[in-house]
């Protein structure tokens, strides 16, 4: 994930809309039943056609109990000072959004916090330290599924070939806006990373170009790129990843062993 095209991430995150009287991951068969608790390390590395070159790191760290689903991702650009921690929790069943806690920036001074509670998403916004917090409220018809799981997500579709998934997502900002995207798995492909070969699902979000490598087997993210504002690629590779309960997830506990 680069810094540029996360940057302009932060104010994009996208969600399902329920239909009826059932959660969108019923209607399609999205299910989080296979994932467990893990952490994993990736590569990030910037493409420029036939040129490829170390961009920073990233750590995901999913933890899954009895209700919920909590993934948090922490960013180093070139594996300088922390720009990003972003913690993300959904209903592990109905995958229903619950919250999103976000800082960014240099020394991780903005924040970003947004809050499903009752139909209505709360979204606040803290560009400084010294500046107002920015609160916005939005009723939405029907309760939509938290899509910001991203490569989690895409691991909890149904793999068939040529499958095509469309479900209605919502932009975040000054007026939030649902908008309509899609998915389309492209069979499986054999990912060589160093000397490991995996067996993964490509999963493309045509709409914003990003690409998921993803298996049901654990590890269930293999690879991720997306375009980058500069013209270039960004393409994250899995390094390092362990299985973990709920009990030894502790915050900084990762690869020690």
């Amino acid at each position: 994930m680069s810094n540029s095209s996360l940057s302009s991430y932060t104010f994009l995150i996208i969600a399902l809309l329920c239909l009826a009287d059932f959660s969108q991951a019923n209607q399609v068969n999205i299910s989080l039943e296979h994932i467990e608790s893990y952490q994993a390390e990736y590569v990030d590395y910037e493409v420029d056609g036939e040129n490829r070159s170390f961009a920073g790191s990233w750590t995901d760290r999913v933890i899954i109990d009895d209700e919920n689903i909590t993934r948090t991702v922490t960013r180093k650009p070139n594996d300088e000072e922390l720009d990003l921690v972003r913690t993300v929790t959904a209903d592990k069943v109905t995958l229903e959004p619950k919250y999103i806690h976000q800082r960014f920036g240099s020394n991780l001074e903005q924040v970003l916090y947004t809050e499903f509670k009752q139909g209505d998403f709360h979204q606040f916004y803290l560009s400084s330290l010294e500046s107002p917090v920015r609160k916005s409220k939005t009723r939405f018809a029907e309760p939509p599924v938290e899509i910001n799981l991203q490569g989690i997500f895409a691991a909890a579709l149904p793999f068939h070939n040529e499958t095509h998934i469309n479900v209605i997502g919502y932009s975040m900002g000054a007026v939030p806006a649902l908008t309509r995207i899609g998915f389309e798995i492209q069979g499986q492909e054999t990912i060589t990373i160093n000397t490991q070969k995996y067996l993964a699902w490509k999963v493309i979000e045509p709409k914003s170009q990003w690409v998921y490598w993803v298996r049901k087997e654990f590890p269930y993210l293999i690879k991720v790129s997306h375009p980058s504002p500069n013209g270039t690629t960004s393409v994250s590779e899995i390094k390092d990843f362990k299985k973990a309960s709920t009990d030894h997830l502790q915050e900084g506990d990762l690869f020690e062993n």
